[in-house]
């Protein structure tokens, strides 16, 4: 059957950017109003987020950065700095810089507030591609679902790796699709920019320079596809030659722009950066044991169903199904349409879009990479991943309102009004760990928690950490102010300190040899919140029914614990006492002391402890007799040595010694008759 003579989709994409037809302002002004609200919640509640994991180590860099430039190259520390020299350190960098203009704001809160300026930027970049697209309703759509995207979302404030590399990530694919819309001639302005955000992603890491790949196959199939429209292959070779040689120049100042905020890959800008591409690839820094579809597997065994389960449980339901639907009519499409000379430019941005999204977790998939934290890694392909669920609405409320006029696009507003007021709900519950969503195919965060990792960053320990101070203000409000409290967990006291009152330390600090803590703050990684299990607790990070990080009161163990350790120190004291004073007839080893307290419970007393001991040590005469018993044993058996050495023999593996008399008669009657010289037995 032959195609009709038009694609719906094809002569939706690539309109004129300038223009606004109809209700298109509307929907420009609709986002630009989404832009100003995101900013306004994100500037009123970045200080709702916790230090994750990544950010101490990523400030560090970004000052060694600054240093580096500071000093006139001669602070190299940056250059072995952890592992993260290993990456471009162009938000780090930028990090420090602003850091150093708000100051005196801490450093994590500058840390989260540029995240969320950065975050917001994002949106706007996710916005400008889906535009130039299809227009501004599948811009607005694109932004819109972006934003309500709690994955995302959550990842904006903390997260100093992933969330700006998808930020130039979607700003850079942008760009792109500017410039495929304007083949052959691509104003000079288009490859600047182009430039500077392919740059930038790649500052950040070094996963960037698949941009390039797909910018270079998209001129190598433009170039292919005029050569054969006028079957000339010199006309292939001259479209090639005058896109590429510009595609060249822009590759060469993305690759500046990146070494700028990397050090360690100045030294050798082309070498060091490839080295850093196939290392990352296979990244084997971190070893660890994560919970994944019900059982515990290490990182390094994930299976090719890894991703594909994370995607499908935390992308929104609506959106999953919109970018599935979305996908397979997309690859129909470049199919059938791509040899058409007036779609060439329309395909070929669709066939990048795809690209952009399926080929990095696809490839990652094909190599059998190192993964965990769920599709945290690849954050980059949600926004692109948004855009192509966008276009596919555009189309429908376009195909709908031919038939219906504009009723259409008020079903369209209803339609996202409920699918954004459902996601808004969930995320204002989850709030301020939005991250941790799950859609409602696995239950939600409820059904998710034990199945797969949730707070995979440590976010939820500020929430824990206040809960904690709380708890023990509302419990002991008369001592509260006179106390000072001792926490464990597995969470950094350097990061807790900054979310807790002066009185509420780390327990390594605490004096004297006993470290003990008297809180412990236990989130689900690592199985950390299932230790302390008879604990009462004292706080829950709670959504949807799942504990994300639990505040446990361990006090009353710790007291147990110190007292039983009290009295071992007494036994062993006392034990040692006795052997250095000759009174003690069983020499007691303290080792063997500790393990029986370990088997047997609370310390025995010194005495009873040495009884059990000699009874280990002599299984075959049971505990040791009374001390008047064995001494008239001990004086039968020395009598019985001196008078026949046999008997002592005889009575050692017979029990009790025997009197003297009867063991003289039955020692006799043992001896045996000696026969005459000479004479033979029968």
């Amino acid at each position: 059957m032959a195609p009709p003579d038009h694609s719906p989709l094809l002569d939706r994409l690539l309109p004129d950017p300038r223009g606004s037809e109809g209700g298109g302002r509307w929907w420009d002004r609709a986002s630009y109003l989404l832009f100003a609200a995101t900013l306004v919640i994100a500037l009123w509640t970045y200080g709702d987020y916790g230090i994750t994991w990544d950010e101490w180590p990523h400030i560090g860099y970004g000052d060694r950065i600054a240093r580096f430039w500071g000093t006139g190259f001669k602070d190299l520390s940056s250059f072995t700095f952890r592992t993260n020299y290993y990456y471009g350190g162009g938000y780090d960098f930028l990090g420090a810089i602003f850091r150093w203009f708000a100051d005196p704001m801490p450093n994590w809160k500058a840390i989260h507030l540029l995240g969320c300026i950065v975050g917001v930027v994002g949106v706007v970049g996710t916005w400008k591609l889906g535009r130039r697209l299809a227009g501004p309703f599948a811009g607005f759509v694109a932004a819109l679902f972006l934003v309500l995207n709690p994955v995302y979302y959550g990842h904006i404030f903390n997260n100093p790796k992933d969330m700006p590399f998808a930020v130039g990530y979607v700003w850079s694919l942008y760009y792109m699709v500017d410039a495929i819309a304007q083949f052959p001639r691509v104003p000079r302005r288009v490859w600047i920019k182009l430039a500077l955000w392919t740059g930038a992603a790649m500052s950040v890491r070094i996963a960037g320079v698949l941009l390039l790949c797909y910018l270079g196959l998209a001129v190598v199939l433009y170039a292919g596809l005029q050569g054969l429209f006028r079957r000339s292959a010199s006309a292939a070779w001259s479209y090639l030659e005058r896109i590429g040689l510009r595609v060249a120049a822009m590759a060469a100042g993305a690759w500046a722009v990146m070494l700028i905020a990397w050090p360690w890959a100045i030294v050798d800008p082309i070498r060091r950066p490839f080295i850093t591409l196939m290392r990352m690839s296979q990244y084997n820094e971190h070893k660890r044991r994560m919970p994944f579809a019900g059982e515990d597997i290490w990182n390094f065994d994930v299976g090719w169903n890894y991703l594909p389960h994370y995607f499908g449980y935390q992308l929104p339901e609506v959106l999953l199904a919109l970018f599935l639907l979305g996908t397979v009519y997309g690859v129909a499409v470049v199919l059938r349409r791509i040899r058409e000379p007036r779609y060439v430019l329309p395909a070929l941005a669709l066939l990048t879009l795809g690209i952009s999204i399926w080929m990095p977790p696809l490839y990652a998939i094909y190599k059998g990479s190192i993964l965990y934290d769920g599709y945290r890694h690849f954050l980059f392909v949600v926004p692109p991943l948004t855009v192509l669920a966008a276009l596919l609405v555009d189309l429908s409320v376009a195909g709908l309102a031919r038939r219906i006029g504009r009723t259409a696009w008020v079903l369209a507003a209803l339609f996202l009004a409920l699918v954004g007021g459902d996601l808004l709900r969930t995320m204002i519950i989850l709030h301020p760990h939005e991250y941790v969503y799950f859609n409602r195919l696995i239950g939600g965060v409820g059904g998710a928690h034990g199945q797969y990792d949730t707070d995979y960053y440590g976010n939820t320990f500020k929430e824990a950490a206040e809960g904690m101070a709380d708890y023990a203000w509302r419990t002991e409000p008369e001592t509260y102010l006179d106390t000072i409290y001792y926490y464990s967990g597995c969470v950094s006291s350097g990061s807790a300190n900054r979310y807790l009152p002066p009185n509420f330390r780390g327990h390594k600090t605490r004096p004297g040899k006993s470290k003990h803590a008297d809180f412990y703050l236990g989130y689900t990684r690592g199985h950390c919140d299932r230790k302390y299990g008879n604990a009462p607790i004292a706080y829950s990070v709670n959504r949807f029914g799942a504990d994300l990080n639990l505040v446990k009161d361990i006090r009353a163990l710790e007291a147990a614990k110190l007292e039983r350790e009290t009295k071992m120190a007494e036994m062993r004291a006392t034990a040692k006492a006795a052997r250095e004073s000759g009174d003690d007839p069983v020499t007691i080893d303290p080792k063997r002391l500790g393990k029986l307290d370990r088997e047997m419970g609370p310390a025995l007393p010194p005495a009873l402890a040495a009884e059990r001991v000699m009874a280990e040590r002599n299984p075959e005469y049971g505990p040791p007799l009374p001390p008047a018993l064995a001494a008239e044993r001990a004086a039968k058996r020395a009598t019985l040595e001196g008078s026949d050495s046999g008997a002592g023999t005889i009575g050692t593996p017979m029990g009790p010694a025997l009197s003297p008399e009867l063991a003289a008669e039955r020692a006799q009657t043992a001896k045996p008759s000696k026969s005459p010289a000479g004479s033979s037995q029968q």
